[in-house]
């Protein structure tokens, strides 16, 4: 029997996949920064700070599978600076082996290839990251990936992810532009676009990546240690908002602006590996994505317009 420990189970992809998980039955330990609740007495995160392997390794006994999602450390004040992170995990990747967990997923980023232009990024592309999130998440695979030959073929599992969209259980947790977009639609906030909304990135909804990422993760894979999860297809900001504009019947409020120095204009994966390995996962489209979120917005709040 497989038990899994998540470690930042406070985002997006780790409230996702605790309750799918959960949802199979899967022994599921959660470790978080902030509480959710999920309407269950005999499973609940566990509160705390955990960012070091001292803080983490009472959990880990018999942990087979290790999810590491925890974001490159901005603005996450409390993760330390960018040395303090990467040291961190090493000390985390160290003690999982020392600990005989089978299995090691680590979200990395599409950010790690930096500006892809017009052509998806496949994984044997090269990297070349322009941000702080981007070297360190590459930095953080380097390290995984050299440790595979001292332990096992088959503990590391890197995922590039694109850009993750879908329903929160806070209300004010918005992490990603699109509900971003969506928040300020509603409150009649000005949004505020760089790149004058011509900057294009791959989104992925939430049940389809963890779809994927559970692929991944089942012991009988024996596929690449490094993949690309992604959607396939690109979007500009400015299409992305016309779209949110046709399903709220609401009008936003843009601003755009110029391109900053460190701007990406083109973030696009290549899911082609992916997709041969798992079959075609991301099953949403970008319409499709979206009008789910804001069924699972208004039913779980009770509030917001009404959608098309």
């Amino acid at each position: 029997m497989s038990k899994a420990l998540i470690l930042g189970g406070g985002g997006l992809i780790g409230k996702s996949l605790s309750l799918y998980l959960w949802g199979k039955g899967v022994e599921c330990i959660v470790l978080t920064r902030t509480d959710y609740n999920i309407n269950s007495n005999s499973n609940r995160p566990i509160t705390g700070e955990f960012s070091t392997w001292a803080s983490i390794s009472p959990f880990t006994k018999g942990v087979t599978d290790f999810y590491y999602l925890l974001p490159a450390g901005f603005p996450i004040k409390s993760l330390g600076s960018e040395e303090k992170l990467i040291s961190n995990f090493v000390d985390i990747v160290d003690g999982c082996i020392k600990e005989g967990v089978d299995r090691f997923f680590f979200a990395s980023s599409s950010a790690v290839y930096g500006e892809t232009g017009k052509i998806s990024a496949k994984e044997t592309s090269e990297c070349i990251p322009l941000s702080k999130h981007g070297k360190i998440k590459l930095t953080q695979e380097d390290y995984l990936r050299s440790r595979v030959n001292d332990y096992k073929q088959g503990f590391a599992r890197i995922a590039r992810i694109s850009n993750p969209y879908g329903f929160h259980l806070k209300k004010n947790d918005i992490q990603g532009i699109i509900p971003i977009v969506i928040n300020r639609i509603h409150s009649r906030e000005t949004i505020k676009i760089r790149n004058n909304g011509e900057s294009t990135r791959d989104y992925i909804y939430i049940d389809d990546l963890i779809y994927a990422i559970d692929s991944y993760m089942k012991p009988e894979y024996s596929g690449p240690e490094l993949l690309n999860l992604a959607s396939g297809t690109s979007c500009t900001i400015k299409k992305l908002i016309g779209v949110i504009e046709e399903i709220t019947e609401l009008k936003a409020n843009v601003q755009l602006l110029g391109k900053r120095k460190d701007e990406i204009n083109s973030s696009i994966l290549d899911n082609e590996q992916s997709v041969a390995l798992f079959g075609k996962y991301a099953l949403h489209s970008l319409s499709d994505g979206i009008r789910s979120y804001m069924k699972n917005y208004i039913a779980h709040f009770n509030s917001f317009h009404k959608i098309k």
